[in-house]
């Protein structure tokens, strides 16, 4: 099976970013990361700074995910709704319109919403502790000395 999209989580500081972008230069298509919260905060007519406040104090919430849940299952209106709770909504419609075209979608939960569409290759990329450290540090040290950038 060929897959047009590919959908990658990851563990901070894993180098998953830089193998998405990679990756998508290499087979010559769209990578979208910070781009969908760019989106998102395009259809929210609300500041993208704002919402990458937002965004952090929510990610990996599993009682976030409950209450988005509770509320897509209970049919409730926008306005009900918190703006955590509209903002995961947003990413989801930008993520889901993305994926009808060959690209590669890196974070902001792409693996889960798109876990039953066939033509997603989902993956995850992780590294153990000492590696991620040394990435980590690495992202910080080498930009900075105009070696490389990340």
């Amino acid at each position: 099976m060929r897959y047009s999209v590919i959908a990658i989580e990851r563990e901070y500081a894993s180098g998953g970013l830089e193998i998405g972008k990679k990756l998508a230069e290499t087979l010559g298509v769209p990578c979208y990361g910070q781009e969908i919260l760019y989106q998102a905060a395009e259809k929210m007519n609300l500041p993208v700074e704002q919402l990458k406040k937002i965004e952090e104090s929510i990610t990996g919430s599993i009682l976030h995910s409950l209450a988005v849940f509770a509320n897509i299952t209970s049919g409730k209106s926008d306005d009900s709704l918190s703006i955590e709770q509209r903002l995961a909504f947003a990413e989801a419609d930008v993520i889901r319109s993305l994926s009808y075209n060959s690209c590669v979608l890196i974070g902001r939960g792409a693996c889960a919403l798109l876990k039953d569409n066939a033509n997603v290759l989902k993956v995850f990329i992780h590294a153990d502790k000492k590696a991620r450290k040394l990435f980590y540090q690495l992202r910080q040290w080498l930009p900075q000395r105009g070696v490389i950038s990340l």
